[in-house]
């Protein structure tokens, strides 16, 4: 389901591991979440697994890199998923994507812990 980062270096990669535990789904987001591999994430969010929990917590601890497209692609499943009655966290989001999070007026939605 995902691609292991690439051997050139210039090249973007994304992993994306999804956790079941119980009700709740743990979502590891690593690498660059980009227009160039936001796609990996949708397919990894639209995932039985992750679409069935109660309560998704994205762990960007291992975030090095997300752009406009990536924090969209965020914002979108965290919009989707709350109006479907689901509870969404962040955890450990870096210091430049909560900086991020409050250019588009998001760090209240996000809840970014």
């Amino acid at each position: 389901m995902n691609p292991a980062p690439p051997t050139c270096p210039d090249l973007p990669w994304l992993t994306v591991q999804p956790h079941a535990e119980g009700e709740t789904v743990r979502v590891h987001i690593g690498g660059e979440l980009d227009l160039a591999t936001h796609e990996v994430l949708d397919a990894a969010l639209s995932s039985e697994a992750v679409q069935q929990a109660t309560t998704v917590h994205l762990e960007l601890s291992e975030l090095v890199f997300c752009d406009s497209r990536g924090l969209s692609r965020l914002l979108a499943f965290v919009r989707e998923a709350r109006a479907s009655g689901r509870d969404v966290r962040i955890d450990n989001a870096g210091f430049a994507l909560r900086r991020m999070f409050g250019w588009f007026g998001a760090e209240d939605e996000l809840r970014a812990s």
